[in-house]
């Protein structure tokens, strides 16, 4: 009986008869002694399949409730057609709440994954942690592109939230999002996936220009450079269209427009304006719906593995200036190399004032020998002002109340039985196992 538990447990992720079949020869010592055939597995695998799809959305939303009733943070809703159909779907457990509390300032939002079997579109609301990797906020499934349905789920991933809106929210250039977002978000701006615009750039210039001279590579630095101020971009900008004679490009016209919606220049007053820039990060999180649990344990997993790394370990340091030293005890460790590449390259500039205000300044003297020592004076550490929470180490160790008052819970969904899609298949297995047994002759 155990060949029909694997099957079971493998369709939770995902992985399909050919895998199973090997890896019950593995657990057997040879396809000699599996018993049932690739075939069987295959059937049995479609028994279920058949079954849950006459179910699914019926036990999909069960377990919503059930959720709901046991974990009272647990967010969710739906909305269905004049049919009775499933046309919206939204849900957030208590750490992707939590997790917004911390990390929530900018967020990355991708309607572009279809779920095929559905016909609806999965779209995750997504940012970066205090590691710089992905983290998830919600997920949304959604039967149309329209501006309806973007504002539904808008509407509710604030509600959601406790009605905190991020500094930005980063999309596609989707008609019915552009639309919908100034009708709810009225702090938060809207940013354009760079990504999408630039991947645009040969069709509409030509492939011939991309191709035959250095555009692209001028375009590329003049869009992607963050340490441009806004009058810098513009002027560099129109000389690009000047120097390959593309004033009359409609398309470049119309981005260079909408430039404050995309270009970071416009961007750099915000923490996070240089950093998220593109979708990638819901694009990471689309790639795993279909595994949705075992992605999900995977990044909490990676994540508090990553805190416990950075509150148990010391990175080396490169240098003897106390600012570094403090860096490495306040940052995470990834964060940490990233301020200690700044440390280094202010080594080489002489003098920085860092606030004369506070008569904090950085003293670097060169001997003959160009070997620079860091003298400094009144500063050895980092001052409080310039040490961002979401970047430090524990950024997320403190409690976080939702709008009731109430501590908002980690629920751990990698030692809970929190799954939601993959274990439609478990509820199936529950409730239905001994009849699909009844199905098949073949024993372990």
């Amino acid at each position: 009986m155990f060949h029909k538990q694997l099957i079971l447990d493998n369709s939770k992720s995902n992985i399909g008869a050919a895998k199973t079949f090997r890896q019950v020869k593995e657990l057997v010592h040879g396809y000699e002694n599996i018993g049932p055939t690739l075939v069987d597995i295959k059937n049995f695998q479609r028994a279920i399949k058949s079954y849950i799809g006459e179910r699914d959305v019926d036990l999909f939303l069960d377990r919503l409730e059930k959720l709901k009733a046991t974990q009272p943070q647990f967010y969710f809703a739906y909305d269905v057609d004049a049919s009775n159909c499933l046309t919206k779907v939204i849900w957030a457990d208590s750490t992707s709440i939590r997790n917004y509390s911390f990390f929530g300032d900018a967020i990355s939002f991708d309607p572009t994954y279809g779920t095929n079997k559905y016909d609806m579109v999965f779209t995750p609301f997504t940012s970066v942690n205090h590691h710089r990797k992905s983290v998830f906020f919600a997920a949304c499934l959604l039967s149309h592109e329209d501006e309806l349905s973007f504002k539904w789920a808008f509407q509710h991933f604030l509600t959601a939230m406790g009605q905190k809106e991020p500094q930005f929210l980063i999309t596609d250039q989707c008609p019915g999002i552009k639309k919908t977002f100034p009708s709810v978000f009225k702090q938060a701006r809207h940013r354009y996936c760079m990504w999408h615009i630039t991947q645009k750039i040969t069709d509409k210039v030509g492939s011939a220009l991309c191709k035959d001279t250095d555009f692209l590579h001028r375009f590329n630095a003049v869009v992607w450079d963050s340490d441009l101020e806004p009058f810098e971009f513009e002027k560099k900008w129109q000389q690009l269209i000047s120097d390959f004679q593309l004033e009359d490009n409609e398309w470049l016209s119309t981005i260079f427009t909408d430039r404050k919606h995309w270009i970071p220049a416009y961007h750099r007053e915000l923490p996070m304006g240089c950093i998220l820039r593109t979708t990638q990060r819901s694009g990471s999180a689309n790639s795993f719906f279909k595994r949705f649990q075992t992605a999900m344990d995977q990044q909490r997993n990676t994540q508090r593995c990553d805190d416990y790394d950075s509150d148990h370990s010391l990175p080396n340091l490169d240098t003897n200036i106390h600012l570094e030293k403090h860096g490495a005890i306040v940052y995470t460790h990834v964060v940490f190399k990233m301020f200690q590449e700044e440390v280094k390259a202010a080594i080489s500039c002489g003098v920085a004032d860092f606030d004369k205000e506070e008569n904090l300044r950085i003293i670097f003297v060169e001997d003959a020998e160009a070997n620079r020592t860091f003298k400094g004076k009144g500063i050895r550490q980092i001052p409080r002002k310039y040490i961002l929470d979401r970047w430090a180490m524990n950024s997320n160790a403190t409690n976080r109340l939702d709008p009731n008052g109430n501590v908002i819970e980690d629920s751990n969904m990698a030692h809970s039985d929190n799954s939601l899609v993959c274990k439609l298949q478990s509820s199936v297995q529950q409730l239905e196992f001994s009849k699909l047994y009844l199905r098949f002759t073949w024993t372990s």
